[in-house]
């Protein structure tokens, strides 16, 4: 269930050379917000859309360089016409599992933020799914982090209204 263009060659390879804006081991130091939700749709159907990046998609203009696989290349729009501002993370881990899978993507320069997401989708009985989502993440500069309670506000409308309703 593709949800994506394909991202050009020349900026995946650009940004893929690009470090993470964040230490690995800073990520538990980092404000965090968890949601989670069972969705109205089976397993395999909720996997193949989270792979695709259906639940980015539910905010996102998105173009990648293929599935949410380990090392894979997103770029997020937001905006319109040409008032879009492009997002790049990286994915860093993946989970592939019989009855879990999801995977974890990082901030790359540029990128508004810098932390990690993880969005994790277990099997539940009946074939039913839930979609967890972990954000470990802080604004990138100190004229955002001054809009912090606003940023907050808005990313848990976006989680809850968008993200967690994107697969069912």
């Amino acid at each position: 269930m593709k949800s994506f263009n394909p991202l050009p060659q020349h900026v995946a390879a650009r940004r893929r050379a690009q470090p993470l804006t964040y230490q690995p081991a800073e990520l538990y130091r980092l404000p965090q917000l968890r949601a989670s939700r069972v969705l109205d749709a089976d397993f395999d159907t909720a996997a193949a859309g989270l792979r695709g990046w259906r639940v980015q998609a539910s905010v996102f203009r998105v173009r990648a360089t293929g599935p949410a696989l380990s090392g894979a290349v997103v770029e997020l729009g937001f905006g319109l016409g040409p008032l879009v501002k492009n997002f790049y993370c990286r994915v860093t881990d993946v989970i592939d599992e019989p009855d879990r899978c999801g995977f974890t993507y990082g901030t790359l320069p540029g990128h508004l933020e810098r932390g990690a997401e993880t969005f994790t989708l277990t099997r539940l009985p009946g074939n039913r799914a839930r979609l967890d989502i972990l954000a470990r993440s802080e604004p990138a500069t100190w004229w955002l982090r001054l809009a912090r309670p606003v940023i907050d506000l808005a990313r848990g409308a976006l989680t809850s209204r968008r993200y967690l309703r994107a697969l069912g």
